[in-house]
């Protein structure tokens, strides 16, 4: 469910950097987007007050007080979570190639090592 919210959202670092940052002009346009609609157009995916998607639509929303909406998903821990944010990402289009090929690598060492009950680290990111 989406609602309109100004609220505090918790930034867990693990899941900001599970997605691939925005170079400066792929940002500048967002926040030019945002600060002209005066909203911003997708909601914020929380997670028990933690965003799982949307950090860069927060931080300008919140930099510019601009309300915002967010959309609560429901999972049972946090590597469901993570799960989520990688799938999604995958899903993205303004990816390259090599950006995909991470990701994919990404669910394959998650899923092998949560039937493992093992913890990843990919490249200074510890998925698990």
């Amino acid at each position: 469910m989406a609602v309109e919210s100004q609220a505090t959202l918790t930034i867990n670092n693990v899941f900001r950097d599970l997605m691939r940052k925005l170079s400066k002009d792929e940002y500048k346009t967002l926040e030019e987007n945002i600060i002209e609609e005066g909203r911003a157009i997708d909601p914020i995916v929380v997670w028990d007050d933690t965003i799982i998607d949307g950090h860069n639509r927060y931080n300008i929303c919140t930099e510019h007080d601009i309300p915002f909406t967010i959309h609560r998903m429901e999972f049972d821990n946090e590597h469901e979570a993570k799960m989520w944010i990688i799938q999604n990402q995958y899903g993205r289009r303004n990816l390259t190639q090599h950006e995909m090929s991470y990701i994919r690598g990404c669910l394959l060492y998650t899923s092998d090592a949560a039937d493992e009950g093992l913890g990843v680290d990919l490249g200074g990111r510890r998925i698990i």
